[in-house]
């Protein structure tokens, strides 16, 4: 009698998942338009990849505006039953500034507002999966007219075609097994054979919503939600956004500490890129803010990485002296500033003491650039520089 209570309640959880996935098919009112069927049979044809051997794949379909296109109407209607409140223009417009330090012009034709983590400032579109393994992969498009953010989703990835167009399965199931691509033989692997499909579109659906949600309506449901199972979006929120939350601030310093990228990861969230209308490296301020908020603790971690930073930073950041001075110089001022009630003083801008030698008065290389800065409008910059950087009595 007890294998059969336990058979009967497997059946039963069994049933309950199956419902739970129908019913979370069903809560939205997905259909396909005419356009919708032709990119989504255009996909199935060329599968989701090529196989080239157990280990080698290629992708066999080149993404373009109508796949982005076709997508729209889809993300719109599952926002719509998530709760998203959608964004005045004039408040779209000031968020899209304030994340991206970039601003949209609602005059242009275009659809969409494009960028990307190879260069921040291209301003052509490229059409790529975020799992694709491009170059470009990492690329995010604001849907202006929607006035909301995504990436860009295969039709499969979001929807169960299988379900809404049946006659779109049967022509995949047709679909040869054997090609050729780029010269080589492969075997085609369709979207009907991934077997985590379903759950892979709840989870496309899930991050998509608490994206947009966490942007645009500041939901800390979603910020949670982000934090445990997608970090990686709030690190390149910090590195290539303007957006100064303070609770994202404090979430990736504090998440750094167990990140084992040494020094070089952790100095890199001090800074930022920017593009306005050209390629800015800008001092990320929040985050100086958010070592301040840490508890003393925590502090003595976070300078202790901030001096090996500078140690190992000083003339080899790869960018020119003017910009290397005021990331680095601005990281050392904060930081004796912190570090001073720890007596953990007089180890930040000691780091950066390198003499120029072909100066005939013997001044610093960063002296230099803090002057002719007038040390960066900071007031007491000057002061805590000239008090500590031999280790002095300030």
């Amino acid at each position: 009698m007890k294998h059969y209570f336990l058979l009967l309640l497997l059946l039963l959880v069994g049933c309950q998942e199956a419902a739970t996935d129908n019913s979370r098919e069903e809560k939205y009112n997905f259909q396909l338009s005419a356009e919708q069927i032709a990119v989504l049979n255009k996909q199935l044809s060329k599968g989701k990849l090529g196989m080239v051997s157990e280990w080698s794949y290629i992708e066999t379909y080149t993404y373009s505006k109508p796949d982005l296109d076709a997508t729209i109407p889809i993300l719109r209607e599952i926002l719509a039953k998530e709760g998203y409140q959608q964004p005045s223009e004039t408040e779209f417009i000031a968020k899209v500034q304030q994340i991206l330090g970039r601003t949209i012009d609602p005059e242009k034709s275009t659809d969409y507002f494009y960028f990307n983590d190879v260069s921040i400032c291209d301003q052509k579109i490229h059409y790529c999966r975020k799992k694709s393994g491009d170059l470009y992969a990492n690329s995010y498009y604001m849907v202006k007219k929607e006035r909301f953010f995504t990436e860009l989703f295969a039709l499969p990835e979001l929807i169960n075609y299988q379900k809404l167009c049946p006659e779109c399965l049967q022509k995949e199931q047709n679909v040869p097994k054997k090609i050729q691509i780029e010269g080589e033989s492969a075997e085609l692997y369709k979207w009907c054979e991934n077997e985590d499909l379903a759950e892979q579109r709840q989870e496309n659906i899930t991050r998509f919503v608490h994206y947009n949600k966490y942007l645009f309506n500041n939901s800390s449901e979603s910020f949670r939600w982000l934090c445990d199972y997608d970090p990686e979006f709030l690190k390149y929120l910090v590195h290539y956004s303007s957006f100064e939350d303070a609770k994202l601030c404090d979430f990736v310093l504090h998440n750094s500490i167990s990140i084992d990228d040494g020094y070089q990861y952790f100095g890199t969230l001090f800074w930022h890129f920017q593009c306005d209308d050209e390629l800015k490296i800008v001092f990320h301020n929040g985050m100086i803010e958010a070592v301040e908020r840490a508890s003393d603790k925590d502090k003595k971690i976070f300078l202790d990485k901030i001096e090996d930073y500078l140690v190992i930073m000083r003339k080899q950041s790869g960018v020119e002296l003017a910009i290397e001075a005021e990331l680095l110089g601005k990281l050392a001022y904060y930081a004796e500033k912190i570090a001073k009630p720890l007596n953990m003083n007089f180890r930040y801008f000691v780091r950066l003491v390198i003499q120029d030698e072909e100066s005939p008065n013997g001044e610093l290389d960063y002296e230099k650039e803090f002057k002719k800065r007038n040390y960066y409008n900071i007031p007491d910059f000057k002061q805590v520089w000239e008090d500590t950087r031999y280790g002095g009595t300030w």
